[in-house]
């Protein structure tokens, strides 16, 4: 990308989990105007990042303590990723921790921005390992209930302002930055984290043959950086690589890499073709699995 084409933009991420914080420091790194992070959590220091086009808010939207600071500001693009999975127990609890934060916001924004993207959820589908297979039937959890009424809430609210919408259904998200915590760490960061410390793995005999789209969370944040820049009249994207691999390739993947075995070559089986309906602004290269985890793997060694 040629930054010199960002001049004047204003662009807001709203969420500083794993995903947030990617599209910010790549963000900074372009010619633009102003940049703004919306985080519940963080503190400006967790950021590291020091610009002067850079403006960090620690606001909990969920809450109705409104920072007027950050809603009186103008903004050419909002980029909300926020977003909280509390158990699928916490019925009640999931629901409103998704939705609310979204509603706060959109209606206490003084002025409505250009483009408006969300990062909706795989988890709108029935079964999010079969996205082809799904029509006219209601997300089985409560976080893919919220997303979608999410979805549905927006596209009438921006219809209204004439304001874009772009909405992406990223599948499994996968990072180095995340840092194990047990019952909330995604898929891979478990399973190195329990490989470098002896724990067993249950699933080696409960889901052998469970495949999941492993979505590199920088490859997720060069898309949605793209989509700032880039008109498009379809406004919901799956996204996600073009492979899925079973649990069982991670597992010998993850043990190559750390016991030094052979690398195991992948079973045709091992792989299957996934995003059949995959169109988000044209082709991308996805991080193969493999470097996946070996960045996973030089992350938990290296000393916090």
């Amino acid at each position: 990308m040629n930054s010199d084409n960002f001049n004047g933009k204003s662009i807001l991420v709203v969420g500083g989990g794993i995903l947030g914080k990617s599209i910010v420091s790549k963000l900074i790194k372009l010619n633009i105007k102003k940049i703004g992070l919306v985080s519940r959590t963080m503190r400006k220091d967790d950021t590291a990042i020091s610009s002067d086009r850079f403006t960090f808010y620690q606001v909990d939207l969920s809450s109705s303590c409104i920072d007027t600071a950050l809603f009186n500001e103008t903004w050419d693009v909002i980029v909300f990723t926020a977003g909280y999975w509390c158990g699928r127990n916490n019925y009640t609890k999931d629901f409103h921790a998704n939705l609310d934060p979204l509603l706060y916001f959109i209606y206490n924004i003084k002025s409505h921005p250009k483009k408006f993207i969300f990062l909706s959820s795989s988890a709108v589908y029935r079964d999010i390992f079969l996205e082809d297979c799904i029509l006219g039937q209601f997300p089985d959890n409560t976080y893919g209930s919220a997303k979608l009424y999410s979805e549905n809430l927006l596209k009438e609210f921006c219809d209204k302002r004439n304001v874009q919408l772009v909405i992406f259904r990223p599948f499994h998200i996968s990072s180095d930055s995340e840092v194990f915590n047990p019952g909330r760490s995604h898929v891979l960061t478990d399973f190195v984290y329990k490989r470098l410390n002896g724990i067993p793995l249950p699933i080696l005999n409960d889901f052998p043959e469970v495949y999941i789209p492993f979505l590199w969370v920088d490859d997720c944040a060069n898309v949605i950086i793209k989509s700032i820049f880039h008109y498009s009249k379809n406004n919901t994207f799956n996204l996600g690589p073009r492979y899925e691999h079973s649990l069982m390739d991670a597992i010998s993947i993850i043990d190559s890499l750390i016991f030094g075995s052979d690398y195991p070559l992948l079973l045709p089986r091992a792989s299957k073709y996934f995003m059949k309906s995959y169109k988000v602004f044209g082709e991308y290269d996805s991080t193969d699995l493999k470097s996946q985890i070996n960045n996973i793997i030089k992350s938990q060694n290296t000393p916090r």
